[in-house]
Order: C-alpha cells, then structure tokens, then sequence
C-alpha cells in the first residue's frame, strides 16, 4: 500500500510570521550596526570589488582577465551596478539583500521538515555561526560571490525537490532544473553536488 506523502504542520503560519519578522529584525540591526566593515580589501575579497566594475566597462571575463567561477556572480553585479550607478554602496545594498533571500530560502527547507521554532533555530544557527562573520567566510562579503550565490542555488533546489516530493507538482521539477542549471553556471563544485543530489532523487522518488 502506498504510503501518504507527508504534509506541512497546520495552524502555524502566525509563528512563522512572527519567527521570520523577529530574523529579519536581527539582521537588519546587525547590518546598520556594520555597515560597510565587511569587506577585507585583500586577496580575495578585492577581487570581488574589482570584478563586476571591470565587467560593467566592457571587460569580458575568461578573455580579458582570469577568472576562477562561473559567470553568473560578476554579471549580475554588473547589471546592478549598471541600473543604480557605480558605487559600493549598492553591492553593500545588494549583498544585504541577497543574505536576506538565502535566510528565507533556508527556513523555507527547515519548514518542510521541522516546526516554526526549530526552524528557526536552525536560522539562528547560520546567521551566529557562519553568515555574519566580518571575515571572508561571512556571507555580507564572502571571498567570492560565487560561493554564495551557489549557496542560494543548492537551497531553490533543495526545497523544489522538497515540495515535489510533497506535492507532486511539476511545476516545482523546472524550479529544481533551472536551480541546477545555474549552480553549474555559479560555480562548477556546486553544480557538480546539485547534479548528484537531484539524480540521487529520481533515483529514490518515483
């Protein structure tokens, strides 16, 4: 007999609500009270200044000057820095931004397993031990964009795959194929890792 596929926990979305309202509180008030003293302007971490601004002048990465990850990172900083102008402030802007859709997208997979509030721990536990550090392992400003936005990728997949599982709506099987196809394009590592966990899972769930 076929085994009911499992559902959400009911009745819970206040909390969730009042979970996420009281993150997004913290990292607001961690970002004002940092503001702009994350990047360590060596190393690494300068390339990711010098990158999208050499891009948006017309210099093609792969050809002009070397460049370790995929495309996907630099470019669209680019495009950023394009449509609101050439100044730190909007990749600060932005990379607090992008912080904030990988912590929704991460409660977002805890939820389909885990009530509110472990969930939410779950959160705690990312933005105290490895997302607000003002060093290149912080997520405010990584040593390479790449690694981060490849992050984000792993975790659409993650709750696509989730959902279909749940669900079995196909429409979440394009969300998990554009996910993988732009972690390949991110950073080829976590295209590689996004490749095996969604063929591991139509191995397993037919």
């Amino acid at each position: 007999m076929e085994q009911p596929l499992p559902t959400e926990p009911a009745g819970l979305r206040f909390q969730d609500v009042v979970f996420l309202s009281v993150t997004a509180l913290v990292l607001v008030c961690f970002v004002a009270l940092t503001w702009a003293q994350w990047p360590l302007l060596t190393a690494d971490a300068a390339r990711e200044l010098y990158v999208p601004f050499q891009v948006k002048h017309g210099a093609v990465i792969y050809r002009d000057f070397y460049y370790l990850y995929g495309p996907v990172a630099p470019y669209a900083w680019a495009a950023l820095l394009a449509v609101f102008g050439e100044h730190l402030q909007v990749l600060y802007i932005a990379s607090a931004v992008h912080l904030g859709l990988l912590v929704g997208l991460l409660y977002g997979v805890a939820r389909q397993l885990l009530s509110p509030a472990f969930s939410a721990a779950v959160v705690v536990l990312f933005l105290s031990h490895f997302a607000l550090g003002r060093d290149l392992q912080g997520y405010l400003w990584p040593y390479a964009f790449a690694a981060t936005f490849a992050v984000g990728w792993g975790l659409l997949l993650l709750l696509a795959l989730l959902r279909h599982r749940m669900t079995r709506a196909p429409g979440w099987l394009v969300v998990a194929g554009v996910a993988v196809g732009l972690s390949c394009a991110t950073k080829l590592e976590f295209g590689a890792a996004a490749w095996g966990l969604a063929g591991l899972y139509f191995l397993l769930v037919r």
